[in-house]
């Protein structure tokens, strides 16, 4: 039967019209849900731009046209040690291998500037690589000057491609650059070195890189990971602002339980308290501003020591200062290197309150003489 033929045929027979509509409509609800996976698969199995392995790229230049003053880099550094990681699958199950990590440093290049070196922040890291697994080969457009400009991946009027970009430096020397063009809904438009298709990729590189921040990338944990509250032993507070026996707080782990022996002495409310000490120990950066505001709360400053047990018989104290808090949970702090972090903390406002309130009614009250830390 010829194309012809089977037009006429629908015409004559509405029913036949009707059905044919419906299976195409199936059809097309079929594949936009795509639930055996086949679109997906396609692209998860398309390759990417660029190594999304760790141990495979040295370098990384994050360069944006709107900050040409400014040029962040991310250095790889040495090789970290996960036990979890790197220990044997079990028996009969299959490791996940998704390449080693590394410790790196974001290096800040402003015109007129020394260069600034931090030690960069591994979560952050560790989400760049993902996304650059998830920026694949598989949605291609024909490159030209039209689609150029349209993608945002065009030249200016001095001939300079305005779009931000990643040079990457591959082990061995190799660079291979990736243009970032225009961006919407976890979706963007990109281009690897001069090659002659645009793809559209499944990752807004661009607005997570946040181009505008240079320090995007630099640390913000004010604590190593590794000091945990298992291994925490002892914290010290002392108020700037306050005088006599009120002056000096400090809280001692009792076996599986916490004492409060300063200002006041007993057994303390174990949830209340690990609260407070999870919100220390996770301390992240909102910003590093160069100095205090005018309005800062001073009488908020203090002096808090954390003390660790790092082994049967090793002892870490680390401190920080509380230079003031700003608002009701913003705070400026100072750590032993004086890097100013502005931090913001729900339940640091609990060593300010009155300290009874941490007291454990329904327990015995303890009282004993005071035991400095690390004894």
């Amino acid at each position: 039967m010829s194309i012809k033929e089977g037009l006429i045929l629908l015409r004559k027979n509405a029913g036949l019209s009707l059905f044919g509509l419906n299976v195409v409509l199936l059809v097309l609800i079929f594949l936009s849900y795509d639930p055996l996976g086949i679109i997906t698969r396609g692209y998860s199995n398309s390759p990417t731009f660029t190594p999304a392995s760790q141990d495979k790229i040295e370098r990384i230049e994050i360069i944006s046209p709107a900050r040409p003053d400014v040029k962040v880099s991310l250095v790889r550094r040495e090789r970290l040690t996960d036990r979890k990681k790197d220990a044997p699958a079990p028996p009969g199950l299959k490791k996940k291998n998704r390449g080693p990590r590394y410790a790196w440093q974001t290096v800040i290049e402003t015109t007129g500037k020394q260069p600034e070196t931090h030690p960069a922040d591994r979560k952050l890291i560790q989400d760049l690589f993902r996304r650059l697994g998830e920026t694949r080969r598989y949605y291609s457009i024909p490159r030209g000057p039209e689609k150029d400009r349209e993608f945002e991946l065009g030249k200016n009027e001095k001939g300079e491609y305005h779009a931000p970009r990643l040079v990457f430096t591959l082990d061995g020397g190799k660079k291979t650059t990736l243009y970032l063009g225009k961006s919407r809904a976890d979706e963007s438009y990109v281009r690897r070195d001069e090659e002659d298709k645009i793809f559209l990729v499944e990752s807004d590189l661009k607005t997570f890189l946040e181009l505008d921040n240079p320090e995007r990338f630099r640390n913000r944990a004010l604590l190593p990971a590794k000091y945990a509250l298992k291994n925490l032993d002892a914290l010290e507070a002392e108020f700037a602002a306050r005088r006599g026996p009120d002056a000096r707080f400090y809280l001692r782990r009792a076996d599986r339980d916490w004492t409060l022996q300063r200002p006041v002495q007993g057994k303390a409310k174990k949830t209340a308290v690990e609260s407070l000490l999870g919100d220390i120990l996770k301390w992240r950066a909102v910003s590093f501003p160069g100095k205090t505001p005018p309005d800062l709360d001073r009488k908020a400053a203090l002096v808090l020591k954390l003390h660790f047990k790092t082994s049967l018989t090793g002892r870490t104290t680390l401190e920080f200062r509380v230079l003031g808090r700003k608002g009701y949970s913003d705070y400026y702090i100072q750590d032993a290197a004086n890097v100013l972090y502005k931090v913001n903390s729900i339940y640091l406002s609990d060593l300010y309150e009155d300290p009874s309130k941490l007291l454990d009614r329904g327990g015995l009250p303890g009282r004993g003489r005071f035991v400095p830390p690390g004894r």
